[in-house]
Parts: C-alpha cells; structure tokens; sequence
C-alpha cells in the first residue's frame, strides 16, 4: 500500500498555524506584562504625589514648631538653618514662564541670565533682546518692563525692573535688569 499526499501544504499551513499562535501568546504575556508595569508606575506616582503633598501641608506646622522650640540643640539649628535656606531660594520657572508669556511677537530674546543671591550680592535676573521694529523701540521695552512688575510670577522676586541700556542709534538693542525690593540693579 502507498500512501499519497494529496495536499503537500496542508503540512506547512498547520506548522504556520502554530507558529502564529506561539507568538501570538508571547506578545499577549508581554503586553499583558507593559501594562502591568504602567499600572503599577501610575499607581506608585499617585502614592508618591499624595505624599508630597502630605509633607507640603506639614511643613508650616514643623516651621512654628521648630520656630517656638527656644533650646539650642544643634539638629534645631540645622532645621532653622535649612528653612531660611528654603526661604531665600528662588524658583527661576515661574519667572522664565512669566518672562515668555509676556513677550510680544516684536520682541526677541538675546540672552537671560539668572543669578542667585550669594553673601557679597542680591539675586538678579538680566534680559537683553533685540526689538524686530525699530520705530518705536522704546515703548515696546518699556511695556514689557510694566508687564514684568505686573506679573505676579515675576515680581514676587524681582519687583524692580530697570532699564539697562538702550542700543545706540540703528541698533535695536535693549538690555533690563530686575532685582529683588531694596537692592539696586
């Protein structure tokens, strides 16, 4: 008796078939494994907010203890050193986005420079730019100059917004320095 193979690929679609189903379990278990761990990142990132935000809400609490503590035992004094550190810091986001939504469309930004208070100098920020329409130069830095003391973001830190230097005839240069309450520019 011989036998006859009427369908050759018959062979080779069900080894195609099986193929197809191994990987298509393997992709289904990494998948289901992705989420998993995206599950698992959302969750923790939730945790992780809801106990930052914890530590905000008692962070005055401990500043009136610390404050109402009279001994001198040095982790206090670190912990007093620590807020006026944290108080005196400045978060240059705020004012970078304040400075970027204050802009108009006929002013260009050469260069900002942020810099920190240290012992010998108050913190400062400078802005130099260029004006793209020279004819009236003067009134668009002087505009964004009221905007900037206007802008809460901004002026928290640096209410005082001076003109530096305006650019000499031609040239649409302009230059503002801003500087903390009491501190010249």
């Amino acid at each position: 008796m011989y036998r006859v193979n009427l369908y050759p690929e018959f062979e080779g679609n069900r080894l195609a078939a099986r193929r197809r189903a191994v990987r298509a379990a393997v992709y289904g278990v990494v998948l289901g494994i992705e989420v998993a761990l995206i599950g698992a990142l959302a969750v923790s990132a939730g945790l992780l907010g809801e106990r930052a935000a914890a530590l905000r809400a008692g962070l005055p609490r401990l500043e009136s203890r610390i404050q109402a503590g009279a001994g001198s035992l040095p982790e206090l004094q670190a912990a007093r050193d620590l807020l006026q550190v944290r108080r005196e810091r400045i978060d240059w986001s705020p004012k970078l986005a304040a400075l970027s939504e204050q802009l108009d469309a006929s002013l260009l930004l050469m260069r900002v420079t942020g810099h920190a208070p240290s012992r010998n100098s108050a913190a400062r920020f400078e802005i130099e730019g260029i004006v793209r329409d020279g004819g009236r130069s003067l009134e668009q830095v002087s505009g964004l100059m009221a905007r900037l003391r206007d802008e809460p973001r901004f002026s928290s830190d640096f209410p005082v917004v001076n003109l530096g230097t305006l650019g000499k005839q031609g040239t649409n240069r302009f230059e503002l320095q801003c500087a903390p309450a009491g501190a010249n520019p």
